[in-house]
């Protein structure tokens, strides 16, 4: 891959946090302060995967997700590829993103292209076939296995405490009993614009920390600095924490913090 211009300003962060000349975007060269630069290929190496294990440590509020996962077929909803549904006791995957018009035009039938005519199935190579039926299913124990929406990185951890739901993760898949599954996650986030400041902040840390011995070498010293960048990082991460538990209030009512952050609507 390559760093988008936004990616490679918090790289630059990171880099300045242990010494290091910034990265021009615009600059080509193979020179170590270049986009062909060593220190830009361990960076580029290293950007989404601290990005995706730092969203997944935390329940950051800017990552939450709700999606009905599985239920019954209705007209004019948005459906998309990660979306399960019911019709008449089959169960179908959707493969193509749409908003449902009718379920004849989204049918699929073992496979091949037919629609219902009555009580007949009946073969249409016009219709554009949105739809998959899905036969896999847990070899024991549960009754129905689901794919993971393509973007999950955790569930709610609240969601899953008070939900009543039994079910259980085998893989990049959801195990349960459940022909109906509304889910509350969280999501990858990969557009630095919808990022939370406090994210940034301690994601510039992780990616710091993680360059210090590729970039300085194992040296006392740079032991100590990581130590150091160390001991920043987790009160940034602290405060992230307070921020987001104080802005994740589930009694519904505002708590004196947020009303001050968000406004309290008087006038």
């Amino acid at each position: 891959m390559s760093l988008a211009e936004a990616e490679l300003a918090i790289g630059n962060q990171a880099l300045s946090l242990i010494g290091q000349v910034a990265i021009d975007y615009d600059d080509s060269t193979t020179a170590d302060t270049g986009t062909a630069g060593t220190n830009y290929n361990r960076l580029d190496m290293i950007f989404d995967q601290t990005r995706n294990a730092l969203q997944r440590s935390f329940e950051w509020n800017f990552t939450s997700a709700r999606m009905a996962l599985v239920g019954s077929w209705v007209t004019a909803t948005i459906y998309t590829t990660d979306m399960y549904v019911w019709v008449s006791s089959v169960l179908y995957k959707c493969n193509e993103a749409h908003v449902s018009i009718s379920w004849n035009t989204d049918y699929v039938m073992d496979g091949s292209d037919y629609v219902v005519d009555g009580s007949d199935y009946v073969r249409d190579d016009s219709i554009d076939f949105k739809w998959d039926m899905v036969t896999d299913r847990p070899e024991t124990y549960w009754s129905y296995r689901y794919a993971l929406p393509s973007d999950f990185v955790r569930f709610n951890y609240k969601w899953l405490k008070k939900n009543e739901t039994r079910l259980a993760i085998e893989g990049k898949n959801i195990v349960t009993n459940e022909t109906s599954l509304n889910i509350n996650y969280n999501e990858k986030v990969t557009d630095t614009t919808i990022f939370d400041d406090l994210f940034t902040d301690v994601f510039i840390y992780d990616l710091a920390i993680k360059l210090t011995f590729s970039v300085l070498g194992a040296g006392y010293p740079v032991q100590a600095l990581r130590k150091e960048l160390y001991a920043e990082r987790q009160k940034l991460m602290l405060k992230a924490r307070q921020i987001c538990f104080a802005e994740d209030n589930d009694t519904g009512e505002m708590t004196s913090w947020t009303e001050t952050r968000l406004g309290s609507g008087k006038v």
